[in-house]
């Protein structure tokens, strides 16, 4: 057969196939089969469109009629969203889903998948968001995924994926939110991530990440999230971090962090959430952390830090959690934290405050959790004394040497 024939031939059987199987092509409709197969689509939570009713069993509805079925959006004549979070799919994630070539939104999280996550995912070149969130996924997270260019969120919290976090995601220069927490990801944080200026979400927290924080992360200009603990990073909490001028939250929680909190976080004037705790962290509380007007959490509890409470953090006045427990703190209560009217929460327990508790404390209306306990703190005023056996019954309760330090 001649070729001008035989291509003919080919283009009149294509544009059959585009009737008989309606607006969009065959192998995309194939793909959305394989996941409702492959996924138990049976018993999803929503399922409609899906299946033709009148059909014989198990049969799915006819061709064109895939903009209906539930979770998938058609535009052009192509499949550009899949979106079926929290809507009881299980076993594995087919890897036909890579035929699915205008695929702009795969959103799989709060399932109930399991497996590996397929490699062949990384031929979505027109991917923008990857979610597979709270999942029950295994393995490595694939290194092709840095062939998704246009990628601006990748999601894959609370899963079992282990190795390394690939290097070559410093490639993916358009994301913006990038979480891999809650995951048994291992080894160090690439210093290619440095590389996403565009980056405003980085959740790394819950996995067992070791090494330094690496410098290179200075870069990230635009970040309004760094979420780094728990892991077993060690080092120091670096002083660049006042160039992160638009962070909002830092968690920097349950590392092995050592050395000072540096003053160059008082510069962070968006923060609202600080959490610093169970490092190794010595020195003093920056006086200057007192400038954050719009903090409402600081968390520096289970550390080594010394010295008095700065009298500056009864200038935050948006705090409603204030924990600073467990370290070896000294002085008098400052009583400045009267101030804190917001406050919901607020731990001094475990340091070495003493002294008369100042009556402005009794200012903190909205308290529901208090915990002075362990310290060398006392008063004489029976108003106070009754307040304070409400909100802690346990104040009273001091170290061994607490009565010898009172009485010198």
């Amino acid at each position: 057969m001649k070729k001008p024939i035989l291509c003919f031939i080919l283009i009149i059987i294509a544009e059959f196939s585009l009737f008989v199987f309606g607006t969009i092509p065959t192998q995309e409709r194939l793909a959305l089969i394989a996941l409702y197969n492959g996924t138990n689509g049976e018993n999803w939570t929503k399922n409609s469109g899906w299946k033709n009713m009148d059909g014989p069993f198990d049969s799915f509805s006819k061709p064109g009629t895939e903009d209906t079925w539930y979770g998938v959006k058609i535009e052009n004549g192509h499949v550009i969203k899949i979106i079926l979070p929290k809507n009881g799919l299980s076993g594995k994630i087919p890897p036909q889903l890579a035929k699915l070539k205008y695929l702009e939104i795969l959103n799989l999280g709060i399932n109930n998948l399991t497996g590996k996550i397929p490699s062949q995912l990384a031929r979505l070149g027109n991917l923008h968001e990857l979610n597979l969130s709270r999942n029950v996924l295994r393995g490595n997270i694939p290194p092709a995924f840095s062939n998704l260019k246009g990628l601006v969120l990748i999601n894959l919290t609370l899963n079992q994926l282990s190795g390394n976090i690939p290097h070559s995601f410093g490639n993916l220069e358009k994301l913006e939110t990038m979480i891999l927490s809650e995951n048994n990801l291992t080894g160090s944080i690439p210093s290619q991530l440095g590389n996403l200026k565009n980056l405003r979400v980085l959740d790394l927290s819950m996995n067992m990440l070791e090494g330094i924080i690496p410098s290179t992360l200075s870069n990230l200009t635009n970040l309004e999230v760094l979420k780094l603990g728990p892991n077993l990073l060690v080092g120091s909490i670096p002083i660049w971090i006042d160039k992160l001028n638009k962070l909002s939250h830092l968690s920097l929680r349950n590392n092995k962090l050592h050395g000072t909190i540096p003053p160059q976080l008082a510069t962070l004037s968006q923060l609202k959430i600080l959490e610093l705790y169970n490092n190794e962290l010595d020195g003093i509380i920056p006086p200057g952390l007192g400038n954050l007007n719009y903090l409402t959490e600081l968390d520096l509890f289970h550390n080594n830090l010394k010295g008095p409470i700065p009298p500056e953090l009864g200038n935050l006045g948006r705090l409603k959690r204030l924990n600073l427990g467990y370290n070896d703190l000294d002085g008098p209560l400052p009583p400045q934290l009267g101030n804190l009217t917001r406050l919901k929460f607020l731990s001094l327990e475990v340091n070495q405050l003493e002294g008369d508790i100042p009556s402005s404390l009794m200012k903190l209306t909205n308290l529901y959790e208090f915990e002075l306990r362990d310290n060398c703190l006392t008063t004489q005023n029976p108003e106070l004394k009754a307040w304070l056996d409400k909100h802690d019954p346990n104040w009273e309760t001091k170290h061994n040497n607490c009565k010898d330090k009172l009485s010198n």
